[in-house]
């Protein structure tokens, strides 16, 4: 019933390892760390477009359950039944999508330590401000995973209801109310998240134009 907006999610390459001083090994070794990060998250890619998949199929499903008759008890639950396979999915999709991110996470905060050896002043701040972006990037995500669960068992409570024999109508309209207000969450989320991967992908850039 929704459409997960995937916006800038993904982190942008660093630029090639000959780019750093090749006598600085802290340089080498957060290049090292940096790529890492974005290797892992790469790995995402696929598990969004199950889940895009997914979505998509949960939102024909709604559209079609709108349009049955009122007295197609049959077919709405067929349908509603399927939709629940399909939230079912995406949860289990989701869950994936959040151990990737988390093995993100333990890579980047490799360059804790790191950070506090740099000498340069300037290099310094600039890679303080940089794991700041991301650690907070991290945290962006995990409210976007808790809202899009709640979403799914928003929408899974939904099917169920309308499955009722004694469907109680006013009841229904909560529960739409419910999920489309777990929409809007979502899209708030999902931009403070894309927001701070905007941030992360520019501080990196101009960590790695000071040591070019």
């Amino acid at each position: 019933m929704m459409k997960k907006v995937l916006g800038s999610m993904f982190l942008l390459l660093a630029v090639g390892l000959g780019a750093c001083s090749d006598d600085n090994n802290i340089e080498e070794e957060i290049h090292g760390h940096l790529e890492e990060t974005v290797e892992k998250e790469n790995e995402l890619a696929d598990t969004q477009e199950e889940i895009a998949d997914r979505e998509q199929e949960d939102q024909d499903i709604y559209e079609e359950i709108v349009d049955l008759e009122q007295d197609d008890d049959a077919k709405l639950d067929s349908l509603a039944d399927e939709a629940i396979s399909l939230l079912e999915e995406r949860e289990e999709y989701m869950e994936e999508e959040r151990k990737t991110m988390q093995l993100s996470e333990e890579e980047f905060q490799k360059l804790e330590p790191l950070i506090e050896k740099e000498e340069d002043t300037d290099k310094k701040d600039k890679l303080k401000n940089m794991y700041q972006a991301m650690i907070e990037r991290y945290d962006a995500y995990e409210n976007v995973y808790n809202e899009y669960t709640a979403s799914i068992e928003s929408s899974e409570t939904l099917y169920n209801e309308l499955m009722k024999e004694d469907v109680d109508e006013e009841s229904i309209y909560d529960n739409i109310d419910e999920v489309n207000q777990s929409y809007e969450k979502i899209a708030d989320v999902y931009e403070t998240f894309n927001d701070k991967t905007e941030e992360f992908n520019e501080l990196k850039q101009k960590y790695y134009d000071s040591i070019t």
